[in-house]
Formats: C-alpha cells, structure tokens, sequence
C-alpha cells in the first residue's frame, strides 16, 4: 500500500506527534508498505525531501505564528498531484489535517486527532471556537477516527457535544 501521513511536524523535530508518526512510520516501511510524511518546515532550515529509516519525507515551508496552526496549503496541492492508497492525518491543532481532508479526493483518510482541549496560550485558548468550523471539516472527511487514550476520546465526545448545542 501507498500510504501518506500527514503531520505539523516531523523528526528531526520532538514531541508526542512527531514520535507517534514516526514509530508508525517506519514499523509500516518495515511491513512493507511505501510511506511518504508530508510535513511542514516554518524555518526552511530542514531538507524538503529526504529518506529516514526508509520513510520518505517531503516538508513544506508553512507559517507558524508562535509555532502554532503551520499554515501550508502546499500539502492540499501536493495530495492533489500524487496518489495514495490511504492519507492518515494527524493532529486536531494545526492546519495540515485540514489539507489532508480538503485533499482527501476517492481515497480513504484516516485521522488521528492527538485532541487536547484548551490551547497552550489564552491567545490559542480564543482560537479554539472559531477552528470548531474546520474541525467539522476534517471529521466529516474522515472515513475513521483513532483516539490514542480514553481521555482524548472522551475531550472529542464533549467537542462534538458541546459544537452541536444551539446558541
């Protein structure tokens, strides 16, 4: 299978996501499965395209403001010109889920939300009602939907709650 998984960020930088798409990553290489991560770079420090344990990775430059939301419609425009079996997405909190949704065509998409309720600043905590309406898109897209923990299961259920109240 031709997968592509789609991330803010990708190793060599750190964290939750970046090590969850990575392990995922590299045990499908292993599988023998082709997988490209389709990533951003707001510094344009890093290779646009390189090969990591057998994973190809292709990064986009984005806007980051405060290293938040890596604005790169590039990803839209590249799932658009090249054809995957399944486009996995990852990441409620950042713009490239979106893209992957908006690019997801007849294939199957698979999205990973790593959901944390608030924002890490009370700027990003503002930020949350107004992203609901692409959250909607991107959920709406997904043919499945992978929550890593009980918890972020249950911070989804109170979203998708709390979205469909009315005013």
């Amino acid at each position: 299978m031709k997968i592509a998984q789609i991330c803010p960020r990708y190793f060599p930088d750190i964290g939750g996501v970046e090590t969850h798409v990575k392990e995922i990553s590299e045990r499908l290489v292993k599988a023998g499965h082709d997988v490209e991560v389709i990533t951003t770079d707001p510094t344009g420090k890093l290779n646009r395209r390189e090969t990591i344990n057998g994973v190809k990775v292709i990064r986009f430059r984005s806007f980051a403001p405060g290293n938040a939301y890596y604005f790169a419609p590039q990803i839209y425009f590249y799932l658009k010109m090249h054809s995957f079996d399944v486009i996995h997405a990852h990441s409620y909190h950042a713009l490239p889920a979106l893209f992957a949704a908006l690019g997801k065509s007849e294939r199957r998409l698979v999205f990973t939300p790593h959901y944390h309720r608030s924002g890490h600043t009370a700027f990003r905590n503002l930020l949350h009602k107004p992203y609901r309406l692409f959250g909607k898109v991107i959920f709406s897209r997904a043919d499945s939907v992978i929550c890593v923990s009980e918890y972020e299961k249950k911070g989804l259920l109170r979203l998708i709650s709390e979205s469909q109240e009315k005013p």
